[in-house]
């Protein structure tokens, strides 16, 4: 049995947490175990619960509007902009400017603090039984059961009723996960073993946004963004506001999940002499149930376009840049198999040389629609396909039977203290994930843009299009396209180290790189290249499909012309336990490439140049470059000779640290622009991209600081038409560095009771961890060169997951 203990009164304050009472922190985790014989040398059993109730106190930093514009609205010459007459001023507009709070801070930039509350509730149960069968087979049955319900606030408070929205996927949630295992092992000989395995997982994800049930944007005056008839329509449409807080519901939300697998495995494993073989097979099935879609009431852009340069004042004027709208009339019910098999051996070849030597086949097939409500774009005749009607049920896409992976690894003793290992393997993995699996064209989904809308104009209503009318048809605007050849992507790895004995100490350095290939690389088949450079008000190029579909402004493609790359040195040093000490300190050398994100992509942009890959690649999204790591335990000896009391509160101490350091991760300078404007890469559908590094100026502060961590100096807007020479994630992010201590006393009971008093402490040094700086320019001055206009370069929050100092404290009572 144990519980875990944390609360705000043992806590520090976030960086950000400002004056005043802390954010709220409570945790309390609890659980116990239980395992024993059911029948003696039989059967046996295992149980075990665990329950986690968290609410932590979240520290928001946003930009809002200041109280003179508040207390006189429409009137921006408190930071040298215009005065907009009660006539001009958009009435839909004003409701969503109200939405924001009057400021807790002077400036105009990250003014205004919010501190929420998170909360998480989660229980765990496991269970377990073992049978143990005459003839020494063995048979166990596992299952797990694990519900969760979290809420996510937003980051701003909420104003007569509605939540202004703000955050990443802000609103209540509730995830139920389940999954069953039985095993079971039979011995024909000594020497030859059979394993079969059968599973079942699934997950049931019901996510809302903060709005939900409410015709928050009906009431505003945005017509049909709420639709009484579509599922997942409900609350209030999403407004991104550039430079200032984002209003309306969080985008991708609400989400309908419920993902099933069902899976076999058996293998057989033979020993001889100096061999150990072992084949096997696996078999997975995949269904995948959802209703998702990014913007289904609708998104609105705001930028700062001319002639005032400030998005707050556009929001006001109601002349947002793009509207954007998807919607799934049909809830998705998407298949697909996973089918692999293997063959290798463990080959002692001398007393000093292991070989390993596989083999892997893995096939995976295109996914496909349960009814086949699945469309897919054909480029050749500019037309949407139905599945099972004009095109197959996997959309044309073609399975990939040439995923054949070997692998070799070795290891050799070089002396009787000196080992060599290395190895190499190919792997490969399926691609169709995110945005992927959609493919959202009509008729069973809605996909809709356009530029310089209205706030009363309102959303077109979402309905089911013949797609015979698309080349006609005028909310028929995005489509999606998935080639024939979307294959697996695959990766080759190999490393080799080499490892050394000195007395207790184990010496470890090595060198490991992954090569990426066939990877997703998404962009705009409906893009064209760059017209320019062009003078100001040129137009975008048409687009390429303008004359056979002269409505649709961007067709999704997701390609496999992704690549990725990854180096590193590796060094560890390791002491085993001995004396009551034991150590461990490694460190990682590594860099990174890439044309496509692997991990998040929040800080890049891709597929801007559909015809040249080359152009997106640089530095990988994951590129950090240096790490250190290390960890220390020592079980202090004190009153291990002593008796009674003494003994009681001296002895069975023990001290543990744990701490690591790296540098920061990458990203990239983005702008934001409006098509015919007088910079930029003027594409149709394209409001954000790349600028220019000014060449011979140095990207890195001088001095970084949170009021500007990059030199923005270093950026200038390219010529209209063109593309900015920036590559991606050339800017490196705050390091992250952490020290964590805990302290644990062992009370022996009874011989066989102990209780365990621990005490931990986490960033014990309390060492803010700061987010990656806002990387997107809204402003330039009369050289054309980037200025911190909405808080460009500058850093409002700590990073994800990253807290200051919290301790907590438990009791575990083993038996």
């Amino acid at each position: 049995m144990f519980e875990f203990f944390g609360n705000d009164k043992m806590n520090a304050r976030n960086y950000f947490g400002g004056t005043g009472q802390a954010p709220e922190f409570r945790q309390n985790q609890f659980g116990g175990s239980i395992g024993g014989p059911i029948r003696r040398d039989k059967d046996f059993f295992f149980a075990a619960v665990e329950e986690m109730r968290f609410i932590n106190g979240q520290s928001f930093v946003s930009t809002v509007p200041t109280q003179y514009q508040h207390d006189h609205p429409g009137d921006f010459s408190d930071i040298g902009g215009p005065v907009i007459p009660s006539a001009q001023q958009d009435p839909v507009g004003l409701k969503y400017f109200d939405l924001y709070p009057a400021p807790t801070g002077s400036g105009t930039v990250n003014n205004f603090q919010y501190h929420p509350n998170q909360t998480q509730f989660i229980t765990t149960l496991d269970t377990r039984i073992d049978h143990h069968f005459a003839n020494g087979d063995t048979l166990f049955g596992y299952y797990d059961y694990n519900p969760a319900s979290t809420y996510v606030p937003g980051m701003l408070p909420s104003k007569s009723g509605v939540q202004p929205g703000g955050g990443i996927f802000a609103g209540p949630s509730k995830t139920t996960s389940q999954g069953v295992l039985v095993d079971y092992l039979h011995n024909f000989t000594p020497s030859l073993l059979l394993s079969l395995k059968t599973g079942y997982a699934r997950i049931n994800i019901q996510t809302q946004n903060l709005n939900a049930g409410s015709n928050v944007s009906s009431s505003f005056g945005i017509a049909n963004a709420n639709d009484p008839g579509l599922q997942n329509t409900s609350g209030l449409t999403p407004l991104y506001v550039i430079g200032y807080g984002f209003l309306g519901d969080s985008i991708f939300l609400p989400i309908q999940n419920t993902n099933n697998s069902y899976q076999l495995q058996g293998s057989v494993s033979y020993v001889k002499r100096d061999h150990n073989l072992k084949i096997g097979s696996s078999l997975i099935r995949r269904q995948i149930n959802f209703l998702q879609t990014a913007f289904p009431t609708g998104f609105f852009i705001l930028v700062p376009l001319p002639p005032y340069y400030n998005s707050l004042v556009n929001l006001v004027e109601g002349t947002p840049l793009e509207v954007e709208r998807q919607n799934l009339l049909l809830k998705q019910g998407v298949r697909t198999w996973e089918m692999g098999g293997y063959a290798q051996d463990d080959w002692r070849v001398t007393s000093k040389l292991t070989l390993n030597i596989g083999l892997r086949f893995d096939l995976f097939t295109p996914l496909t629609q349960s009814h086949n409500q699945y469309a897919n774009f054909d480029p050749q005749t500019a037309t949407v396909l139905v599945a099972g009607k004009t095109t197959s049920s996997t959309l044309g896409v073609k399975t990939d039977y040439t995923n054949f992976a070997p692998r070799l690894g070795f290891e050799y003793q070089v002396f009787p203290q000196t080992v060599i290992r290395g190895g190499f393997g190919i792997s490969y993995f399926p691609q169709d994930v995110r945005g992927e699996a959609d493919n959202l064209n009509p008729p069973f989904s809605f996909n809709y843009s356009a530029f310089f809308p209205s706030f009363e104009s309102g959303l077109p209503k979402p309905v089911q299009v013949d797609v015979s009318t698309i080349a006609t048809n005028p909310q028929v605007t995005n489509l999606t396209y998935k080639p024939s050849n979307y294959t697996t992507g695959y990766l080759l790895q190999s490393n080799l180290f080499v490892q050394q004995r000195v007395r207790q100490y184990t010496v470890t350095a090595g060198y490991v790189t992954n090569k990426g290939y066939r990877m997703a690389w998404d962009t705009d088949s409906n893009r064209p290249a760059p017209n320019g450079p062009v003078a100001s008000g040129t137009p975008p190029p048409p687009t390429v499909y303008a004359a056979k579909l002269p409505h649709v402004t961007g067709i999704d493609t997701t390609t496999t012309k992704g690549v990725f790359s990854y180096n590193s040195l590796q060094g560890s040093v390791e002491r085993s336990f001995a004396g009551g000490l034991r150590l461990n300190l490694n460190y990682t050398l590594a860099h990174s490439l890439s044309n496509t994100y692997i991990g998040s992509a929040a800080y890049a942009i891709y597929g801007l140049l559909p015809s040249k890959p080359s152009y997106d690649y640089g530095n990988g999204a994951l590129d950090i470059r240096q790490r250190v790591a290390g960890f220390a335990g020592w079980e202090l000896p004190s009153g291990k000779d002593w008796k009674g009391a003494r003994a009681l509160i001296a002895s069975g101490w023990q001290v543990n640290l744990l701490g690591y350091w790296q540098t920061g991760l990458p990203f990239t300078a983005t702008e934001s622009i409006s098509p015919g404007g007088g910079f930029g890469i003027n594409l149709p559908g394209v409001t954000q991209d790349r600028p220019n590094a000014v060449k011979g100026v140095k990207m890195a502060a001088a001095k970084p600081s949170l009021a500007q961590w990059f030199n923005t100096s270093a950026f200038s807007a390219p010529a209209l038409g063109t593309a900015g020479n920036e590559s991606n994630n050339q800017l490196f992010g705050p390091h992250d560095r952490r020290v964590d201590v805990s302290l644990f006393k062992d009370f022996s009971i009874r011989e066989s009771a102990t209780l365990q008093f621990r005490a931990e402490f986490f960033n014990i040094t309390n060492t803010p961890n700061f987010a990656a700086p806002n990387n997107n320019i809204t402003g330039y001055d009369a050289n054309n060169i980037a200025t911190q206009a909405g808080g460009f370069g500058t850093i409002s929050s700590t990073a994800l997951n990253e807290r200051p100092r919290q301790a907590q404290l438990a009791m575990k009572l083993t038996f």
